[in-house]
């Protein structure tokens, strides 16, 4: 028996600006910015296909009088209009949305290829995208040692494996009450994995399972074997 397609709802005015707060255009470096340096930001800030369609279609109906009509989302919205009149295969996309949409494949295509800068002083945070304004979905934080690995049968994409042994970097992860993790943060050093896991831990109140920390104790059992893409 076949699934009925989900329903995207419009969300109130107030909810959609905390929702979807790190796709506005000055959180991505402002209207003044190169139209590239933009895209690149929003993909930076979370952005994929699936989640500017549904931004778009939770957006859409909102108006913005007091700013003469232009929302904070220019750019998150010329995208997401496109994409969705793209995926209707209308005849209503307009050059401007076809060459936004074709810049930001180039930069979503590029960054899934792109060597990862591994650091010690790496700090890369995600958690503001992955979590929204959401926090109820998620129940405690982990932090794993991580390596990137070769997938031979996908060697243009990049794959890590945990490994609290010998790590390359370290991540830190949301666990998902319903199961899974989702990673928040890669960082250069256990202190720096440390750090944002204890500041995300005093905002929302969540245990923090530390695999490094028990891994270089002897007794430690070691942490469970975990991919992500």
């Amino acid at each position: 028996m076949s699934q009925e397609p989900k329903v995207v709802r419009p969300l109130p005015k107030a909810v959609a600006v905390v929702k979807w707060k790190h796709f506005f255009d000055r959180e991505i470096g402002g209207a003044a910015q190169p139209r590239e340096h933009q895209i690149a930001a929003l993909i930076r800030a979370g952005a994929t296909e699936d989640a500017l369609k549904r931004f778009w279609l939770e957006t859409k109906h909102l108006t913005w009088p007091a700013s003469w009509g232009v929302s904070p989302w220019e750019t998150a919205s010329s995208i997401g209009f496109a994409l969705e009149t793209e995926a209707m295969n209308s005849a209503n996309v307009s050059a401007f949305g076809r060459e936004c949409v074709a810049m930001f494949r180039r930069s979503l295509a590029a960054k899934d290829v792109e060597p990862r800068n591994v650091s010690a002083t790496m700090d890369d945070r995600y958690a503001d995208a992955i979590i929204g304004n959401r926090p109820d979905r998620f129940d405690g934080l982990e932090i794993q040692g991580v390596r990137e690995i070769m997938d031979p049968s996908n060697p243009g994409a990049g794959c890590c494996e945990v490994d609290n042994d010998s790590p390359e970097f370290f991540s830190v992860y949301v666990h998902h009450r319903t199961g899974g993790v989702a990673c928040v943060g890669d960082h250069g050093s256990h202190d720096l994995a440390s750090a944002y896991a204890n500041a995300l831990s005093e905002t929302h109140g969540w245990p923090i399972h530390d695999y490094v920390a028990q891994a270089e104790s002897a007794a430690s059992r070691p942490a469970p074997a975990r991919l992500r893409m």
